[in-house]
């Protein structure tokens, strides 16, 4: 799909609906990304993540991103990381990984919480599973 925003910003995007994803809520994920500096090759969705395949342009590099909305069930995330880290396997490629995922790596991004949940441990290990490494958000 193409979605036009400006004179020189064309989108492609992909739109997953909640059924698609998992019949919770109302909601759904959206992927969008510029034409001109990057082309899909290949899109993937499963219950709570869109994962795009492809190449950035310029740099002629493969890449490929996962977009992920975790659940709010402990457990439920637990099982949305075994998911991930065994899609991961399945890449070669360099992967960004970005979205809501319901957790915290440390627990001083809570403020008045000093103690390590396990959720907060399930997702620590995947992090370090697959590899990834945390950037950091800049202000604004």
């Amino acid at each position: 799909m193409e979605l036009l925003i400006g004179p020189d910003v064309v989108l492609d995007y992909f739109y997953a609906n909640a059924y698609d994803l998992k019949p919770v809520g109302g909601t759904g994920l959206v992927f969008s990304w510029n034409e001109l500096l990057f082309s899909e090759s290949k899109i993937l969705t499963y219950k709570r993540y869109i994962l795009v395949e492809g190449k950035l342009i310029h740099e002629g590099i493969d890449v490929s991103f996962l977009l992920v909305h975790a659940p709010s069930c402990s457990q439920e995330r637990f099982d949305l990381w075994r998911d991930v880290m065994n899609l991961k396997k399945s890449i070669s490629m360099p992967l960004m990984m970005f979205g809501d995922f319901q957790e915290v790596l440390e627990p001083e991004e809570i403020i008045g919480n000093e103690v390590t949940s396990q959720g907060m441990k399930d997702f620590q290990h995947c992090i370090a599973e697959m590899n990834l490494v945390e950037l950091p958000l800049l202000d604004g």
